[in-house]
């Protein structure tokens, strides 16, 4: 070397691919966390899936009958009238 800096052309080359690689690696790292995360969330799905078929209930099932704390549900009269009354549930 003759103790020149070198050309601008040259570190516009270098920086370039300086930021064409940092901005590939972002992007890997980023595609590989999703994957993970992907992964993460199809083991816990499949775990749930396992979970729910092991009590023996549907995923439909007692859809009607669930009763979230201060909920209220229709009563219909005992003799087919189309007359309705809420009732509170009871709290457990």
């Amino acid at each position: 070397m003759n103790g020149r800096s070198p050309s601008l052309g040259t570190r516009r080359l270098a920086r370039g691919a300086i930021l064409g690689v940092t901005a590939v690696g972002v992007v890997g790292i980023a595609a590989i966390g999703a994957v993970i995360a992907l992964g993460v969330l199809a083991v816990g799905a499949l775990a749930h899936a396992t979970l729910r078929l092991a009590r023996g209930t549907r995923a439909g099932a007692g859809a009607t009958d669930a009763v979230i704390d201060g909920e209220y549900r229709v009563i219909r009269d005992g003799d087919g009238s189309a007359a309705h009354r809420l009732r509170r549930l009871p709290q457990v």
